[in-house]
């Protein structure tokens, strides 16, 4: 890191580098050396002082500062005052680590080389904020269980279940019991929309025992379902631990039934669950290609402009995420999947 800070002079005035996002607590009674911390609350175990530093007083702000051997770029630390007019600190350094999309690589640099789109200048992928309809974006409804079980449809849910205000990850959460019925597994369900075909989709969650009754070798308990099929199982486990499932799944409509079932298999196990989570996390290579010559282009935005507002369909059919309407959220996958079409 510090030897692209040190090739760029832009970021020096003279000796003085960029700021650091260090500072020292002036209340601290143990002299410049001490009470020095992270914005970020890490823990300060490294230094590398330049000669004769850091010398307190108001100085209480890290940057990178050299004047030994020379008064030039190097990778030493110095302390300052935040106003400094006679050597002014013409830079800061920000480490950045947000993954908002969960593709394994860091946003900025994304940005920064036009693989994510950042219309508005605010640093944040267009595709992970809130109406976007790009990777990132929540569509469960509720998955947190903050507001009881809205947005969920339940049944066979009896009154030792239900929605619960605390004892969640980290607030509420959602008990799935139904006395033990043999032929009545206890499930709770939500029907997703404006899901895009062919893309890829991630859906996550919490859950634990609620109250384990018996455990036959080998019987599953605990069940998760899209559409009616199950993508994840467990048997009965521990009712203080909470674990995690994650599956991901490519969309064969615009709509998917996400459903959780505990007690099955005959057994009087129940179930808590929290942080229900379905993310888009992979547009399909071409959907956004409306004019089909395989690159996706000005010829298609222009067609999605000319379709704004409509509920697609025709010749070039914009509604790419079949909400029925020709919007933003369709906008995003043309944005997203911008250049040629891949094999």
């Amino acid at each position: 890191m510090f030897a692209q800070v040190a090739s760029a002079p832009d970021l020096w005035n003279g000796p003085q580098g960029p700021y650091l996002g260090g500072f020292r607590d002036l209340s601290s009674p143990c002299g410049p050396n001490c009470g020095w911390r992270w914005v970020t609350e890490e823990p300060w175990a490294f230094a590398v002082w330049d000669r004769g530093n850091p010398s307190g007083g108001s100085e209480a702000f890290l940057h990178f500062g050299n004047t030994t051997p020379c008064w030039c770029p190097a990778a030493r630390w110095n302390d300052i005052d935040d106003v400094n007019p006679g050597w002014p600190i013409r830079a800061y350094i920000v480490e950045w680590s947000a993954d908002c999309n969960g593709d394994g690589l860091v946003d900025l640099g994304q940005l920064l080389d036009g693989t994510l789109v950042d219309a508005n200048g605010n640093y944040v992928p267009d595709v992970c904020e809130s109406g976007g309809g790009g990777t990132g974006v929540e569509l469960i409804v509720n998955g947190g269980f903050s507001m009881g079980s809205q947005g969920w449809k339940a049944s066979n849910i009896d009154g030792a279940g239900g929605w619960r205000a605390s004892g969640g990850q980290p607030a509420g959460m959602f008990i799935l019991n139904d006395s033990g019925g043999v032929e009545s597994d206890p499930t709770i369900r939500q029907t997703v929309g404006s899901l895009v075909e062919g893309a890829r989709y991630l859906l996550t969650g919490d859950f634990r025992g609620a109250n384990i009754i018996n455990s036959p070798v080998g019987g599953i308990s605990f069940a998760v379902d899209l559409d009616g099929s199950t993508v994840f199982s467990a048997a009965a486990i521990s009712m203080v631990t909470w674990q995690s499932f994650a599956v991901k799944f490519e969309a064969t409509s615009s709509t998917v039934e996400v459903s959780m079932r505990a007690e099955i298999d005959g057994t009087d196990n129940d179930f808590a669950i929290d942080n229900i989570s379905l993310v888009l996390v992979e547009h399909p290579a071409c959907v956004a290609d409306v004019s089909g010559d395989g690159v996706v282009d000005g010829a298609d935005l222009a067609i999605m402009l000319d379709s704004w507002g409509t509920a697609g369909g025709g010749e070039f059919d914009c509604d790419l995420n079949g909400d029925g309407v020709v919007g933003g959220a369709d906008l995003t996958v043309v944005l997203d999947g911008w250049g040629p079409c891949s094999e």
